[in-house]
């Protein structure tokens, strides 16, 4: 596989194989804990263009969201800027669950994860261990249970109604990130890694890779609007981002207070998760959910529609 992707906005190569060709955008830059303004959402829109457009195609488009941290709602906004951003590259868009292999997070609900390091944590070599880490379509279950049941309250219900909205942004498009700190990069380097974690490491390792092949897709930079439009245009198109942003923000943080639009909208993520969940096991990534979306703008009453340049605006 050789590697073409932007990192910020520095584009960087490297060979893994010459058989096959993967470019990938990795988005950062909008996850900080204050929620980002038009002018600033418009820098970060020119810094990366002229790499995006180096790529010439592209594969994956990769966005990040760290599980053992607390979403906050500057974090939240964020996230919904930039998939309403990523717009017009939604069936290139991967959202990538990381950091949920932790104490803490396998504890609070990825119990199958936390059972299975448990039976197999004192193998003495790889081929002890006899049975597959938690499939992702598991996984995914399993925390959408925990949103469910730790948010769609009256407390959190506006958290509950955002987090609802960026999952259906990526469907089945979804990675479990299993990455290995520095003290077990050496370990490994040195083949003193825990059999257990290499089996984790080259379990979800290749099932990545996997549904990165499986959800290619071919998207010619040159023929994207977005990156056609010149500064004036996007500071109009990041104005009008950043707007539209904090009035849908305002809209969830209602709906998620309101107890029967609350029960409505538990009701239509639990079938979208159900729905998903099957997608995932059968590696479909194709965008053809809008059921959840459309139901959560019904009950808003709001119209979702796009901008000129390919992003997305309610």
């Amino acid at each position: 596989i050789k590697i073409k992707g932007t990192r910020g906005t520095i584009l960087c190569d490297g060979t893994i194989s010459e058989q096959e060709v993967v470019s990938f955008i990795d988005t950062q830059g909008l996850g900080a804990d204050t929620s980002i303004t038009d002018q600033m959402l418009l820098e970060q829109i020119m810094l990366a263009t002229e790499s995006i457009l180096k790529l010439e195609v592209i594969n994956n488009v990769l966005i990040s969201f760290d599980l053992n941290l607390r979403a906050t709602p500057a974090t939240m906004a964020n996230q919904l800027t930039l998939i309403a951003l990523f717009n017009e590259l939604r069936p290139s868009c991967f959202l990538c669950f990381t950091k949920w292999n932790t104490n803490s997070v396998m504890h609070e609900w990825n119990t199958p994860l936390r059972l299975w390091v448990k039976k197999y944590r004192r193998a003495a070599t790889v081929e002890e261990i006899t049975e597959d880490p938690p499939s992702y379509e598991i996984m995914y279950q399993k925390y959408c249970t925990y949103i469910v049941s730790s948010l769609a309250n009256e407390e959190d219900g506006g958290a509950f109604s955002k987090m609802g909205s960026y999952l259906a942004f990526f469907e089945a498009r979804v990675l479990w990130m299993y990455n290995l700190d520095a003290i077990q990069q050496e370990d490994k380097c040195n083949g003193d890694l825990e059999p257990y974690c290499i089996r984790l490491y080259e379990f979800y390792r290749d099932k990545a890779l996997q549904t990165l092949r499986d959800g290619s897709t071919v998207i010619h930079t040159k023929d994207l609007v977005f990156l056609k439009s010149d500064k004036d245009t996007m500071q109009a198109v990041s104005h009008k981002l950043i707007s539209s942003r904090d009035k849908r923000l305002r809209e969830l943080e209602l709906m998620g207070r309101d107890g029967q639009k609350r029960e409505r909208m538990k009701n239509y993520f639990n079938a979208f998760v159900t729905r998903q969940k099957k997608r995932i096991a059968e590696s479909n990534f194709a965008v053809d959910e809008e059921r959840y979306v459309e139901s959560v703008a019904q009950i808003a009453g709001t119209v979702k529609s796009a901008t000129s340049v390919g992003c997305s605006i309610q």
